[in-house]
């Protein structure tokens, strides 16, 4: 009789071992997944950084020959440069500004302000003053500069657009990565600075949804699909296994991941990372990040960008990216909710 009650307890133990420690291992996950790294990030100018040192140690020795050595022997042309179609370095030793739209088939430096006509085709640019991109340019690597970018209406921007202050990007347009100081899509409404509390420790598991003007002293983690309310403030972070939806002029803290989409409507403060494994939608007037603190909002598919929008930092999305305008943003989500 007491080995049957034995054997009966040692296969009840076996029988609920796994469900208990998937339990363990389920909670554990909740409470670890909002660590995020933020001192493991890749250099977002390195394209054109490496390229203006490769440039300035072949200016060093360039005999005005038309020959500059690089990796390799290349062309060189400087302004002003008569060509439809240009295949060869360009190198302006102050500003650059053609007359009209013309092909780049390799990279340009300028040492001055550079400004590129509407329809103008361009490999990479790597500018030391302000960038300006007139109306249907097409990028196919990158552009750079050290002070401010302005992108126009229906330009294509390649893989990476970077600029040492600030981007400004009209609606309209297509991107991969974006990073500034500070990048704004059309006219962004004022800065907002909410104070930034102590990052709470208690964690809010499991709801679906935080009701208006609700107030949340701590983070938030949830299996569910989750609605935030208008105008709720979250002192601490949010970490969904589903989609997340974030109402009217909503204050996040501190970091806000999904691992479904995530859709921010207008005036929604975010002080930390924004990430999905699917899409993030900006909405107009929000923000992501403070004046002098990088962050990211970053999509494992895509990021659109609401005219108005604010983010500090960097954006990224792997296939589809784009700069909308504000009516254009809410059709475009009306089915998202």
């Amino acid at each position: 009789m007491i080995l049957l009650v034995v054997l009966t307890l040692i296969f009840l133990v076996l029988l609920l071992f796994p469900f208990l420690l998937a339990r363990v291992s389920l909670d554990t996950d909740k409470v670890h997944s909002l660590v995020v790294k933020n001192n493991n990030l890749r250099n977002p100018r390195y394209f054109s950084q490496a390229f203006i040192a490769l440039m300035e140690r072949g200016l060093s020795t360039y005999d005005g020959s038309g020959m500059i050595r690089l990796s390799k022997a290349e062309t060189l042309l400087e302004p002003p440069i008569l060509a439809d179609e240009v295949d060869a370095l360009v190198y302006a030793k102050r500003d650059f500004a053609p007359a009209r739209a013309q092909t780049f088939a390799k990279e340009i430096y300028c040492k001055g302000d550079a400004r590129l006509p509407a329809g103008t085709a361009l490999r990479a640019i790597a500018c030391l003053g302000t960038l300006t991109l007139e109306e249907g340019c097409t990028l196919a690597r990158w552009a750079d500069a050290e002070r401010e970018v302005a992108i126009a209406a229906g330009c294509a921007l390649g893989i990476s657009v970077s600029s040492g202050q600030l981007l400004r990007l009209a609606p309209g347009c297509a991107f991969r990565r974006l990073y500034a100081a500070e990048i704004v899509v059309g006219s962004a409404p004022d800065v907002l600075n909410p104070p930034a509390p102590p990052l709470c420790k208690d964690i809010l598991r499991n709801p679906k949804e935080i009701e208006d003007l609700e107030r949340v002293e701590g983070s938030i983690v949830t299996m569910h699909d989750l609605v935030v309310g208008e105008y709720a403030v979250i002192n601490g972070s949010v970490k969904s296994r589903g989609r997340i939806h974030v109402k009217k002029g909503a204050h996040i803290l501190y970091n806000l991941i999904a691992d479904g989409d995530l859709v921010l409507e207008d005036g929604v403060f975010i002080g930390g990372v924004v990430f999905s494994q699917r899409y993030v939608y900006l909405g107009p007037s929000c923000q992501i990040g403070r004046k002098g603190r990088i962050k990211s909002a970053v999509a494992k598919c895509g990021v659109t960008l609401a005219e108005g929008c604010r983010v500090y930092g960097y954006v990224s999305g792997e296939l589809e990216c784009a700069s909308v305008e504000a009516d254009a943003y809410y059709t475009l989500i009306s089915d998202k909710f």
